[in-house]
């Protein structure tokens, strides 16, 4: 993911709104930009606000079509604004909970469990056969774990993997399932849904993002049923320069963790040591993938420490919870 470092000016909100009438309609092109962030913001939405449609595997059309219909509203509004969060700067949802991927814990010595590890599919459990079956799950990945196995899951198509984990941990002898998820991204979209419109808040920042993002900036939006488009203003650190880093996309969870901790990565330029509150290093390493078994330790607060080729030094912050 590339990012601007830009220099930086703290700027008031924009109070003065300006509304004007826009369109929901866009070809195949546009449609397919924003199809995800729309089905991300879905899953989210369902998931936070506890909604009876929450344990639908399968995204519900109506609702994500409203706010991709939302969102080509902005992309459609004559204003500068839509113009610097599509064009300039193409913000999107982080697909946090990743659709596509998720994962499960299991006893090794399962016989389906084994038959995981061999390979060989169908695993002879018939529940998660026809979950598999049902939804198009591809089998990725077995690891081998210090108290457990785990089990990674491809999905054909987006799925409320939320939805999905919750469906294989209700599996006898499933001890955990849960979706994939992403730390340090520098761009976002939030929505809030109220009676007559939608607000639609778009997030940039830059500086060390994947510890938090030093700076950044807001724009925030209304949209109304009848696709009128209300420009709520900006606000954080101005746009001004240009120079590019980049920013490896890495996948740190759960977390909070309990008896294991994961760490994925697309790129093994960088190497990392998980340290306590303390500051005792307890594992390190410079894989793009790894593993560690956090049973015994108490729960608290930890650190992955990231060190990059670069140089550039960051941090994500962890949380044990005891079991």
């Amino acid at each position: 993911m590339r990012y601007a470092l830009l220099l930086l000016l703290i700027l008031p909100l924009i109070s003065k709104a300006q509304i004007i009438q826009s369109s929901c309609e866009a070809p195949d092109s546009v449609r397919d930009r924003f199809e995800r962030s729309a089905q991300v913001l879905t899953v989210q939405n369902l998931e936070s606000r506890q909604s009876p449609a929450a344990d639908s595997i399968n995204i519900p059309l109506a609702y994500s079509d409203t706010l991709l219909r939302a969102l080509i509203a902005v992309y459609n509004a004559n204003l500068a604004a839509s113009d610097t969060v599509f064009k300039q700067l193409d913000i999107q949802a982080m697909s946090s909970p990743d659709l596509e991927m998720f994962s499960l814990m299991a006893d090794g010595n399962l016989p389906w469990m084994q038959n995981f590890a061999a390979n060989q599919l169908p695993v002879g459990q018939n529940e998660v056969d026809s979950l598999m079956q049902k939804y198009q799950i591809i089998f990725h990945y077995y690891f081998s774990g210090f108290s457990t196995d785990f089990v990674d899951f491809k999905t054909s198509y987006p799925l409320n993997t939320f939805a999905l984990s919750r469906a294989f941990k209700n599996i006898t002898g499933v001890q955990e399932a849960y979706p994939n998820s992403f730390f340090g991204g520098n761009k976002n979209i939030y929505d809030s849904i109220y009676a007559n419109f939608i607000e639609l808040e778009f997030y940039y920042g830059w500086g060390d993002c994947p510890a938090g993002c030093i700076y950044h900036r807001t724009w925030k939006f209304r949209v109304f049923w009848d696709c009128r488009v209300e420009y709520l203003g900006s606000s954080g650190n101005q746009l001004l320069g240009q120079a590019t880093i980049q920013i490896p996309e890495i996948q740190v969870f759960p977390n909070p963790f309990q008896d294991e901790l994961r760490i994925k990565s697309k790129t093994t330029d960088f190497s990392y040591q998980l340290v306590s509150a303390k500051g005792q290093v307890l594992a390190s390493g410079k894989e793009g993938f790894e593993i560690f078994n956090t049973k015994e330790l108490p729960g608290g607060v930890y650190f992955l420490q990231l060190q990059f080729a670069s140089g550039k030094n960051s941090q994500y912050k962890l949380l044990k919870i005891e079991n």
